[in-house]
């Protein structure tokens, strides 16, 4: 009876025969985050063996990181024995008592799969075998095939694993799968719901934060700071690029129009942040915008914004409402820090009535008239770059 680890995925097993190329990206993830070594997949599981290890917190760890791992659906501790019907019967006992403790359940269900042909008792046999089992130990409780307390898996394969409770996994694919894309990250509640969607995706994403002070307190970018860490915990690594952004907000309050001046804020950003994509590698740009949400987000004003890069531009969350992101921000973990009371520039010199449906060229040629051009070069310049990485942060719960 053997330790071990069992990974999920579901997408992953579409790809076809691109599929061990996806494998082997999840694998990696899984050796980076869990610290484990010893790693074996096979169809539709990966297996990690603990071996020698016997930190019990730090398996758990381990469990907790690969469950907020793009590309994995589900994640959980087990035990692995041989194919033989005793053996199954001393670990799903053992199984269960731990489980009883835990949760002192009224009511179980024995779930069985024979992947493994060749094994002489079939699935239907082997659950009332280990039920039968369980309830001459634990008399009082009861079968529930519907909806138990406590269910313990049986997957008879080459061996077999027994496993009870699962950690759910965010599924998608395995990053960097997609490529690198570079996320608008503000200290709202959208751009890091956009950030972990697209991760989802495959996409390993890094940030570009705008940061204007003396307009907008340090605290601000402390801020940001603690959404990067919470990404980190799903990506594994985030880098950060804060830009100085106030002399560029500040030409163009004293130049244009005030009813462009979000508009002009927001073409100057992907203009940036598409200088520093290319320069580091990026092959998109990503935002927290939603059709109709506010005055910049129209379909007028998308079109002018975005015309400052020709870089794919991904809006995971454009057909979301609010309360919607707000129920991923939540699972995610960045809502309650997204909420704290700290402006950042995205809020400064906002216009009493900015315009919603630009007119594209008028727009375009009051732009290209602002002296804009210099302060974007030193924004560029004077940006800093900071990493987090996953082994220098404390995991949190899932």
């Amino acid at each position: 009876m053997d330790n071990v680890i069992i990974v999920k995925y579901s997408e992953i097993g579409l790809k076809g025969k691109n599929r061990a190329y996806f494998e082997n990206l999840l694998v990696n993830n899984i050796r980076l985050k869990s610290g484990f070594d010893k790693i074996r997949k096979t169809h539709g599981r990966i297996y990690i063996e603990p071996g020698n290890c016997i930190n019990t917190d730090y398996i758990q760890q381990a469990i907790e990181r690969l469950a907020k791992t793009f590309g994995i659906t589900s994640v959980c501790s087990g035990l692995k024995v041989v194919n033989d019907k005793k053996e199954i019967e001393k670990a799903a006992l053992f199984l269960f008592e731990k489980e009883e403790e835990k949760k002192n359940p009224e009511t179980f269900k024995i779930n069985t799969r024979r992947i493994n042909k060749r094994f002489p008792a079939g699935s239907y046999e082997i659950s009332s075998y280990l039920g039968e089992t369980i309830l001459k130990k634990f008399p009082n409780i009861k079968v529930n095939l519907s909806n138990p307390d406590v269910t313990i898996n049986v997957e008879i394969r080459e061996k077999t694993y027994i496993y009870a409770e699962e950690l759910r996994g965010p599924g998608g694919l395995p990053v960097p799968s997609s490529g690198k894309g570079l996320l608008l990250l503000s200290g709202g509640i959208d751009s890091p719901v956009a950030g972990y969607l697209m991760g989802k995706r495959g996409l390993q994403v890094d940030a570009i934060y705008y940061h204007s002070p003396p307009y907008v307190p340090e605290k601000t970018r402390d801020k940001i700071r603690t959404i990067a860490e919470v990404l980190c915990e799903y990506f594994g690594q985030i880098i950060v690029y804060t830009v100085p952004f106030a002399e560029v907000q500040k030409t163009i309050q004293e130049n244009a129009n005030p009813r462009e001046t979000t508009l002009h804020t927001r073409a100057a950003m992907i203009a940036i942040a598409d200088r520093i994509a290319k320069s580091e590698g990026y092959n998109s740009i990503i935002t927290g915008e939603s059709l109709g949400q506010v005055a910049s987000q129209t379909p007028e004003s998308m079109r002018f914004t975005q015309s400052y890069t020709d870089l794919p531009i991904f809006r995971p969350l454009v057909g979301m409402n609010k309360e919607e992101i707000k129920d991923i921000a939540r699972m995610i973990g960045t809502y309650d820090i997204s909420i704290l009371p700290y402006e950042d520039c995205c809020t400064l010199f906002t216009p009493k009535h900015p315009i919603i449906k630009p007119n594209f060229e008028i727009i375009k040629n009051n732009f290209s008239r602002l002296p804009i051009e210099k302060p974007i070069d030193t924004a560029v310049l004077n940006t800093e770059k900071e990493v987090f990485k996953l082994s220098e942060l404390k995991v949190r719960t899932v």
